[in-house]
């Protein structure tokens, strides 16, 4: 295989993205920040925030499909050089100042193989050997064009791109399947639960409550009445471990909380053994606990699926059922009834800039009797079930998909011979 200069490959010089004062956001083209670089892998129809673009910007800064951006800077080593490719997307699309483009020549450079080259440990390598700094590390777009990466010919690109997208197509059938099926429990759990049309809803009176009107014969409790509340470790977040053989389990970040009560293992931030030992001396995260975010994106929420065990991070809590079932305690935390708990705290200041452990304890949850709890968990344990079937199904995808990775880069596996029609 041969190897080249980045710049050979390059239709122009790479770009630092358009930097504009906060009074020129909020309407206009839609801009990819570090959030979205750092939450997605590939970027299409994501919603993101937007700011205004004279038409000299954007003849500069509108990105195409197949743009690479890498991350300029990073608090985390690790992080600096993360890369993310632009999808087939449909609409004006932009970058913010802190990520790199690079648009290849597609007559000789494949743009997804060269996503998954940046994406593997060969790539991440690379990176790291131009990283400078300490405490911020960050990458130059002049230093990241004098990188030497792999060349192979531009069909064993292409062939080694489908290899591997073809895992990440069915991963993404996977999250479409667990969308709706999320989607489904919070349905069957708005009309029980907050709605009040449970089976037999019709023969109860409705009674006065803090929580205005419930059924007769249901309760109001705090939230710490039914459930472990705890909260993580105020430390210094340990360093991620890349060596393989000292991994021993992972640490929960924000990231990994992903939309409508999923959790989201596309990123692992792996700590080593003594590390894990002491994040997870309050508690190790198992199937059925929760996690809601407490900075940031305030009240963010995800399940842990059955099988997975991980140690709870920094800006985080986590809660476990006691006295409720898990399916009950998730489908509350992504109720409009827990976001109604959060915005009245808030608005009564006894949570101000976060939701701690404090305000979630004293969080109001409406409880009802057992055999409604019952009749609930008959309906809504196979959805649960599927939709750990298909998180775990995706993970393991995922895992088979990472061990491929390198050695489909580095030419270990050889896909010369390899009959895949190419477009």
């Amino acid at each position: 295989m041969t190897e080249v200069l980045l710049k050979e490959l390059l239709l122009h010089p790479v770009r630092n993205g358009v930097y504009k004062p906060k009074d020129q956001h909020g309407s206009g083209v839609d801009i990819v920040n570090m959030g979205e670089l750092f939450a997605y892998d590939r970027i299409v129809d994501q919603s993101m925030k937007s700011l205004e673009l004279t038409d000299s910007e954007k003849a500069r800064f509108l990105l195409v499909c197949g743009d690479l951006l890498f991350a300029r800077r990073s608090v985390q080593l690790a992080g600096s050089g993360k890369v993310s490719i632009i999808g087939d997307i449909d609409r004006d699309l932009t970058f913010e100042s802190s990520i790199i483009m690079a648009r290849l020549n597609q007559t000789i450079a494949f743009p997804l193989y060269y996503f998954y080259l940046f994406s593997s440990s060969i790539g991440k390598a690379i990176t790291q050997s131009i990283t400078t700094g300490t405490n911020v590390s960050g990458i130059r777009g002049s230093a990241l064009m004098e990188v030497t990466v792999p060349h192979p010919s531009l069909p064993n690109q292409k062939k080694i791109a489908s290899v591997l997208s073809a895992y990440d197509d069915l991963i993404e059938n996977n999250e479409r399947r667990i969308k709706i099926l999320e989607e489904m429990a919070q349905s069957i759990y708005r009309e029980w639960f907050v709605n009040y049309r449970f089976p037999g809803h019709e023969n109860v009176k409705m009674v006065d409550s803090k929580l205005g009107e419930i059924p007769e014969g249901w309760e109001t409790k705090c939230l710490s009445d039914v459930a472990e509340v705890v909260d993580c470790l105020h430390s210094k977040k340990p360093d991620e471990e890349f060596d393989s053989e000292l991994f021993a389990g992972m640490l929960l970040q924000v990231w990994n909380i992903g939309e409508a009560g999923k959790l989201d293992l596309s990123k692992k931030y792996q700590i080593n053994e003594s590390d894990y030992v002491r994040w997870t001396s309050r508690i190790e995260l198992r199937g059925g606990d929760c996690v809601i975010t407490n900075v940031g994106r305030i009240g963010a929420v995800a399940r842990i699926p059955s099988g997975i065990k991980v140690a709870l991070g920094r800006n985080m809590t986590g809660v476990r059922p006691r006295d409720i079932p898990p399916e009950f305690l998730n489908s509350y935390l992504q109720s409009s009834h827990f976001e109604d708990e959060v915005r009245l705290k808030q608005d009564s200041g006894t949570i101000m800039g976060s939701l701690n452990v404090r305000g979630i304890v004293r969080l109001n949850i409406t409880i009802p009797p057992q055999d409604v709890f019952d009749s609930h968990r008959q309906i809504i344990n196979p959805i649960t079930k599927e939709l750990d079937n298909l998180v775990v199904a995706s993970q393991n995808l995922r895992q088979t998909r990472d061990l491929l990775l390198p050695k489909l880069i580095s030419g270990e596996l050889d896909v010369e011979e390899l009959d895949i029609a190419l477009a």
